[in-house]
């Protein structure tokens, strides 16, 4: 069995299952995969641009995260991905107000060494701490700025605002 196999739009199993919201069937591809030694495209994207990590993160669902990223041992995550709008899963996280996400995609990015997109826009003109801000939400704010503190490269605030 191909799980990996693309429909028209672009989507395949896994990212079917993330876009359906679906924990058990992701689960299941992911056991298969695991067990079968099938290695999932876990960064390939649809026609729009979507990738499993950023679809879990636009469908604000944690527990799909903590999946693809105890997965990602085999293979890192994209986590800087943006689909054809913009979107990357940090900025989602923030859109989302989801405190959870965001700390876990901080967390993963530390653990793998790479640098968080933390002062890209989106085709919007929309970026975390601006969009953190238009959401008003201050621990949000706070976990941004501790991140940019914490890596040595301050956040852009002088950034203007969305359009």
């Amino acid at each position: 069995v191909n799980i990996n196999i693309k429909n028209d739009e672009g989507f395949f199993p896994l990212l079917l299952a993330i876009r359906n919201d679906n924990i058990e069937i992701t689960k299941l591809l992911i056991e298969y995969a695991n067990n079968n030694h099938i290695k999932l495209a876990i960064n390939d994207k649809n026609n729009d641009g979507n990738l499993p990590l950023l679809l879990t993160s636009e469908k604000n669902n944690y527990k799909i995260i903590e999946l693809l990223i105890t997965y990602a041992d085999k293979e890192l995550l994209e986590i800087n991905s943006k689909n054809k709008d913009g979107w990357y899963p940090l900025l989602l996280a923030v859109r989302n107000s989801n405190i959870e996400i965001i700390n876990l995609l901080i967390d993963y990015s530390k653990q793998i060494k790479i640098s968080l997109d933390k002062d890209e826009s989106n085709n919007y003109k929309q970026y975390p701490l601006l969009l953190a801000i238009v959401k008003d939400n201050a621990e949000v704010i706070k976990i941004l700025i501790d991140c940019a503190e914490e890596k040595g490269n301050p956040l852009n605030i002088n950034e203007k605002d969305m359009s």
